[in-house]
């Protein structure tokens, strides 16, 4: 599905091939929410904010690409007896501008409360009042 204003399934998707953080900063956008780490710390490294989406194993450890293993599937390491490898790649601390999320009616609550900060002291949820969208909590 894509928002009002963006390509259509029917366009070119001048994105694709693109990092999230590139289309972002194209976009001009203020804030990401995603629910995979590795977008939410490249993106709160180029200073943009990020809500990580969801309790998600994936959200809650760094794919790394350091070793042959590492581009191993899930099943694949499980059979080379690496059994719950994910447990210790688990990330605790978010870095600095990553902030977790539980659903949507925490983004909703989020951008209520501290979304003003990043959108010049605007209401933040305006743009889609504007467009129809209900955003009552």
């Amino acid at each position: 599905m894509f928002a009002k204003g963006s390509p259509d399934a029917s366009n070119e998707n001048p994105w694709a091939g693109k990092f999230k953080v590139e289309v972002i900063k194209s976009l001009g956008a203020v804030l990401l929410i995603d629910d995979a780490l590795e977008n939410a710390i490249t993106c709160a490294a180029a200073r943009i904010r990020v809500l990580l989406f969801g309790d998600y194993p994936w959200s809650k450890r760094h794919s790394r690409l350091l070793t042959p293993r590492d581009l191993m599937s899930r099943e694949q390491r499980i059979q080379a007896g690496e059994e719950k490898y994910w447990e210790r790649e688990v990330v605790t601390e978010l870095p600095p501008g990553i902030r977790r999320v539980g659903g949507w009616q925490d983004v909703v609550e989020w951008v209520k409360e501290e979304g003003k900060g990043i959108v010049g002291g605007r209401p933040p949820l305006e743009d889609l009042e504007a467009l129809g969208e209900d955003v009552s909590a």
